[in-house]
């Protein structure tokens, strides 16, 4: 097994800085994490607060590397899983084959030997890498993605308490509850009915999903065991965090009080807002300027109202197959098309563009090319599935409608008045044509959104400032 967690290593990929600054530490878990965590060690570097450095796991490497350069930040990539056997997808492939065979023949016990053996490696692995990472690079705090995730944040979570290194988790978009989790949890591994004795070994790593009527875990069967017999099994993987990381930050008192209802010790949480809620809050400054700006960039009618919408990324997410997926989009367009507004498109980062270019082709619809924080404030209606983003239509005091023709059912939204949740097909045009058209309704959708946004984000423009000094303070948990 090849092992590239040295000590001689980690230190030659990092500059022997000559001030008293802290170093902080940042290990993002997807691109979004990333991208969030960039500008936030950014900021970090040039207010001369701190000195950043990123631990890039295998999924964001490529894309981590490029950003650090970009920015003139330091990283350092972490071991790859591949490592850890010697080998390469093929034997990992054959590995996980030979686990379906022994649950064949010896059903779950069976088969949660062989997954058990397989991962064992794999957490042993990182574990060892964290613990050696942490002594040699000795951050004063590391900035973790979501404190909850089994690829290297338990070891990290871990290595941490271990060695007394102060664990941060901010929140970058709505932070998904335990109630939405469990409809992505899919497969035996998740099922307590499957594997009975971890369920009832592990009961609070258990939650129940009412569509299924099946208590699912949040890791699969053989990570809690292992994790378990390794000291690395979070009290409550279902929140930010995980119940033990020192400090999450969290957007604003609705969070809090989530956070406060799963057994979070309230010392550990803190209100700051996100960075995104910056950049809404200086647009809304400039809105009619902005409107102008998009009015004439995609040449919009000036006497037609304006509707942003958000088109669901059901194919991409895994949760609906692409031909179902294309039925949903064609339908969402016609609808469009039908109501008396501007109707501007706004695509998902984790979506191709070019595999949606019908759109203008056949539809004659416009597609913004603009991340959607930055037009948003334009809106006169704002439209999308269940996504973080109807937050910020709330704080933008928009009217916001939610489609859901896709079995999802959650109940996160319920409490905005502003937010119109639709789930039968024929409603959705008389819901849009009446929000942009009849003002008084429109008046009153937007004055009860500006009426629940008190309770998601201070929304003062200071939110990454606030984000900043928790990073670095010492006096907050540790």
């Amino acid at each position: 097994m090849r092992s590239n967690t040295s000590q001689y290593e980690f230190k030659a990929l990092l500059p022997e800085f000559k001030d008293d600054l802290p170093l902080v530490a940042f290990l993002p878990t997807s691109l979004l994490t990333l991208n969030e965590f960039q500008f936030i060690a950014t900021e970090l570097h040039t207010r001369k607060l701190a000195h950043p450095v990123f631990f890039l796991q295998e999924k964001v490497a490529n894309q981590g590397s490029k950003l650090c350069q970009e920015s003139g930040l330091h990283h350092l990539n972490l071991p790859i899983q591949n490592e850890v056997f010697g080998g390469d997808k093929t034997s990992n492939r054959l590995s996980k084959l030979a686990e379906r065979i022994a649950r064949k023949l010896w059903g779950p016990a069976g088969g949660l030997r062989f997954a058990r053996k397989r991962y064992a490696p794999i957490l042993d692995f990182q574990i060892d890498a964290a613990m050696k990472l942490l002594q040699v690079i000795k951050p004063h705090t590391l900035v973790m993605g979501s404190g909850r995730t089994a690829q290297w944040e338990l070891a990290f979570i871990k290595a941490c308490r271990e060695q007394g290194v102060r664990s941060v988790v901010p929140s970058v978009a709505y932070a998904a509850a335990r109630q939405d989790m469990v409809k992505s949890r899919k497969g035996l591994d998740y099922f307590g009915s499957y594997h009975k004795d971890t369920f009832k070994r592990f009961p609070e790593q258990y939650a129940f999903d009412g569509s299924t009527n099946e208590w699912v875990s949040c890791y699969p069967a053989f990570t809690i065991w292992e994790a378990s017999a390794k000291g690395a099994l979070l009290p409550n993987p279902w929140i930010l965090g995980g119940g033990i990381c020192d400090l999450i930050l969290v957007s604003g008192q609705d969070e809090f009080q989530r956070n406060i209802d799963e057994g979070v010790d309230p010392q550990r949480l803190l209100i700051t807002g996100l960075r995104s809620h910056d950049l809404l809050f200086k647009s809304l400054k400039k809105k009619e300027e902005l409107r102008r700006e998009i009015y004439q960039k995609y040449s919009l009618s000036q006497n037609e109202k304006l509707l942003i919408a958000s088109l669901p990324s059901l194919a991409e997410h895994g949760w609906l197959d692409k031909d179902q997926h294309q039925k949903e989009i064609h339908f969402l367009l016609k609808t469009f098309m039908s109501i008396k507004a501007n109707c501007l498109i706004s695509l998902h980062p984790r979506i191709d563009p070019e595999q949606y270019d019908f759109i203008g082709h056949d539809y004659g619809l416009k597609i913004s090319n603009e991340p959607l924080g930055n037009i948003l404030a334009a809106a006169d209606v704002f439209t999308a599935s269940f996504s973080s983003t109807i937050e910020w239509a709330v704080l933008l005091g928009i009217p916001a409608v939610v489609v859901d023709f896709y079995g999802f059912n959650y109940d996160i939204y319920d409490h905005f008045e502003g937010v119109s949740i639709i789930n039968v097909k024929s409603s959705l045009q008389d819901k849009y044509q009446t929000l942009l058209s009849d003002s008084k309704k429109w008046l009153q959708a937007s004055k009860k959104q500006i009426d629940s946004s008190g309770n998601l984000s201070p929304f003062d423009g200071r939110c990454t400032d606030r984000i900043i000094q928790a990073i670095v303070d010492p006096g907050r948990p540790s």
